[in-house]
C-alpha cells in the first residue's frame, strides 16, 4: 500500500471512529487470506491512530446469518464489514453512501472497472469499496512472437500475422503453433483442490455468456431464469474478454 493510499484509509476509517471510545470493530470471515490481512493492517491502523481495532472472524456459513441479524435487529453487527460483494443488494438498506471524496480518490479510481463499476454500487449509489479481486491475465513472450522467423512461418501457416490472441481459437492457434516448434504452447494455473474452478469459467464464459448481458453468466438478468441449457455463443465467437 502506498503512502498516499494508507494515508487516504486511514483518514476515511478515522472519521468514523474519532465518535468512538472504544474498538472499531471488523466483521469478516475466518481464515489466513482473508482475515489474515484484516489482523495485520488493523494492527497497523491501531499503531498509527491510537485508535483499537478487533476482528471478529466468523466461519463462511455463520456470517451471512450474523450480519442479517444484527441489521434486521438494529443492532450492527460490526463498524466494518468485509463481505462477498454478491451480498451488496442484500445489507444495502442498511448501509451510508461511501463519500464522494473517497470514490473520486486515487484509491477507488485506481480500482478495476470490473470491481469497481459493477460491485462496488446497488441502484446508482456508492456503498461498498472493493479490497480484493481476481484477474486472470495472460502473459506471452515477447521474444518469441517478435522472432522474424516464428512471424513468417505463423503467417505462411495460417495466413494471420503473429500477436497475441484475441480470442479463444486464436489462443489454441498459437498454442499449438509454438508447441510443434517444440516450446511449450501454453501454461494455465491448475493447482489440485485450488483455483481451476475460476480456469474453467474463464473459458466457458466465452462460449455461453450472451453479449447483450456482459457481466451476467448464470442467469437472465430481468427475469432470473437460469441460463444453463441456453445456446451460447459458439466457437466461431468466443472471445477472451
Amino acid at each position: 500500500m502506498s503512502p498516499v493510499t494508507a494515508r487516504l484509509v486511514t483518514i476515511v476509517i478515522l472519521a468514523l471512529s474519532l465518535t468512538r471510545a472504544e474498538a472499531l470493530e471488523v466483521l469478516t470471515r475466518d481464515g489466513g487470506p482473508i482475515a489474515g490481512p484484516a489482523i495485520a493492517h488493523g494492527a497497523e491502523f491501531a499503531r498509527e491512530t491510537g485508535v483499537p481495532v478487533r476482528v471478529i472472524p466468523r466461519p463462511f456459513d455463520a456470517l451471512y446469518g450474523a450480519v442479517m441479524m444484527g441489521f434486521v435487529t438494529g443492532r450492527p453487527p460490526a463498524d466494518v464489514l468485509i463481505l462477498p460483494a454478491d451480498w451488496l443488494p442484500d445489507v444495502a438498506p442498511y448501509l451510508m453512501p461511501v463519500p464522494e471524496a473517497l470514490v473520486q480518490s486515487p484509491l477507488v479510481q485506481g480500482i478495476h472497472p470490473a470491481y469497481r463499476d459493477r460491485q462496488m454500487r446497488w441502484r446508482g449509489q456508492w456503498l461498498a469499496v472493493t479490497l480484493d479481486g481476481d484477474l486472470h491475465m495472460g502473459a506471452y513472450r515477447r521474444d518469441l512472437f517478435e522472432d522474424r522467423a516464428a512471424q513468417a512461418a505463423y503467417r505462411a501457416q495460417t495466413g494471420r500475422a503473429l500477436e497475441p490472441p484475441r480470442t479463444w481459437q486464436d489462443y489454441a492457434r498459437i498454442a499449438a503453433f509454438f508447441r510443434a516448434r517444440g516450446v511449450a504452447g501454453t501454461l494455465e494455473a491448475s493447482a489440485e483442490n485450488g483455483q481451476r474452478l475460476w480456469s474453467l469459467f474463464s473459458h466457458a464464459a466465452a462460449y455461453t455468456a450472451h453479449p447483450d448481458h456482459p457481466g451476467h453468466f448464470f442467469f437472465d438478468p430481468d427475469t432470473m431464469a437460469p441460463r444453463d441449457r441456453q445456446p451460447g455463443l459458439g466457437p466461431g465467437v468466443a472471445r477472451l474478454s
